[in-house]
């Protein structure tokens, strides 16, 4: 037992090693990414679905009415111009919602953290603003398998500068399957630049609903899936944990086509 425990810690600590590199990225490269904004602050990120419907997590709204929520795209930076933020209508997440363990701890885990939101006016789809293409295969178990990189997109915030400028970082991950094979998480440790230290674990959880993604051969990129947990591991380096949103698109499609008009956020179980 005491083997196989320094095995794991031996591991981790080879990760973060290996994934201390990242890079800033032009938010124009990921024209499926947004921001979601709460008393002026980024509260999460979210993925665009369609014209009218952003992917995140249910952290990120659960609690909040929507109209306090506005969804941000392109600029990250306050004050914002009109044409880019986009008030929110309603959201839904996920019914079998619920977290175990502390937030922020080791073992925290949620379970079916997603939700749905619904704007009031529709996206201005275009080249440089478009819904995210999500794999919904299992093509990368073999990736898995053979510990591929995969690339995971986040904000950074530095600290010594008022007011502080969100800068998008990418950097290469290496996904480990969460549990068993038909489970819906992988985790990943995060490069040091996100690893927001044990007295900042606030400003960490702004990427709840950031994605992991793919290359595909025409050099477009899938997302894979959105991040949901946070846990410290040695070195103060941050264990993500994130959910497979393949695993949950009929869901999101059932959910989208009842549109539900009755309340401004709730929750949808499929029939």
């Amino acid at each position: 037992m005491k083997t196989n425990s320094l095995c794991f810690m031996i591991l981790l600590l080879l990760r973060i090693s290996h994934h201390a590199r990242s890079e800033p990225i032009d938010s124009s490269n990921l024209p499926f990414l947004v921001s979601i904004w709460f008393n002026e602050k980024l509260h999460c990120g979210g993925i665009i679905y369609d014209s009218k419907h952003v992917i995140t997590t249910t952290g990120c709204v659960q609690g909040i009415p929507p109209d306090l929520l506005i969804v941000l795209v392109k600029d990250m930076m306050f004050p914002y111009f009109n044409e880019m933020q986009y008030s929110v209508k309603s959201y839904v997440t996920h019914p079998s919602y619920r977290q175990i363990g502390m937030q922020g701890r080791s073992g925290s885990y949620t379970i079916d953290d997603i939700a749905v939101i619904t704007l009031v006016n529709p996206f201005l789809l275009r080249h440089r603003l478009r819904p995210a293409s999500f794999k919904q295969s299992g093509e990368g178990l073999t990736s898995l398998l053979n510990r591929r990189p995969y690339k995971y997109v986040g904000w950074t915030r530095p600290t010594y500068l008022t007011p502080q400028p969100l800068v998008l970082h990418v950097s290469n991950v290496t996904l480990d399957r969460h549990g068993k094979k038909e489970d819906t998480h992988y985790t990943a440790v995060l490069p040091d630049i996100y690893s927001c230290g044990r007295l900042r674990l606030t400003r960490c959880l702004e990427n709840r609903g950031t994605p992991i993604l793919a290359q595909t051969d025409s050099s477009n990129s899938e997302v894979i899936a959105i991040l949901t947990d946070l846990s410290f591991i040695p070195s103060d380096a941050i264990l993500g944990t994130f959910l497979k949103v393949r695993k949950y698109m009929t869901w999101i499609q059932q959910t989208i086509e009842r549109n539900p008009s009755s309340s401004s956020f709730e929750s949808i179980e499929l029939e």
